[in-house]
């Protein structure tokens, strides 16, 4: 399991979608779940750095893991996830600051993602309305925004989870982009998915 949460978070890291110690990653087992250490290095994660603990209820090992290892527990209890990627990439934070949802003017996103939420929560790291409002939005999504912290992705293998982030971000790119010329898009789905 580290290897695997050691391999994707430094791709993470080297598309600056984590910066130093931030973001966290983790994959579901059974009844159990391999969770990035709370302070490690996102490129640098070694079989310490991952905690395993259980999905149902704190095992005491939350000190040491992710200051999100409850927002990742919800998450798994409430969708049929079995790998989250949660991510700070810099277009979706950006995006997230602007809009309420972010409609995908690119091909893959507009066919992998349609629509792209956007939570909103008082306090972001790790609070239970956090935790409520992401559970919530990705019962009906693999990926979304939470405003101003960043993202978060589902899958059922670490890959997928990976690949709905980069998806997210290149979307909120092309988006933020597009709309930064002031032209407007020849090819905008926003009126097809706004009710999706």
């Amino acid at each position: 399991m580290w290897r695997e949460i050691s391999k994707f978070s430094k791709k993470l890291h080297d598309k600056g979608y984590m910066v130093s110690h931030s973001g966290n990653l983790s994959i579901r087992c059974g009844d159990r779940m391999f969770i990035k250490r709370r302070g490690a290095a996102c490129d640098e994660i070694g079989p310490e750095d991952v905690i395993e603990t259980s999905v149902e209820e704190d095992t005491g090992t939350i000190v040491l893991s992710s200051s999100e290892t409850e927002v990742h527990r919800a998450i798994y209890k409430s969708t049929s996830a079995l790998a989250i990627v949660h991510a700070h990439p810099p277009y979706s934070i950006v995006c997230s600051l602007l809009y309420d949802e972010v409609i995908p003017m690119d091909a893959e996103g507009d066919y992998m993602l349609h629509k792209i939420p956007v939570v909103v929560v008082e306090k972001l790291s790790g609070s239970k309305e956090l935790e409520l409002k992401v559970c919530e939005a990705l019962k009906s999504y693999k990926g979304i925004l939470v405003r101003g912290h960043g993202t978060f992705a589902i899958g059922k293998l670490m890959e997928e989870a990976y690949h709905v982030t980069c998806m997210l971000e290149a979307s909120c790119m092309t988006r933020y982009l597009v709309d930064l010329t002031g032209l407007g898009s020849k090819r905008d789905k926003t009126a097809e998915y706004r009710a999706w």
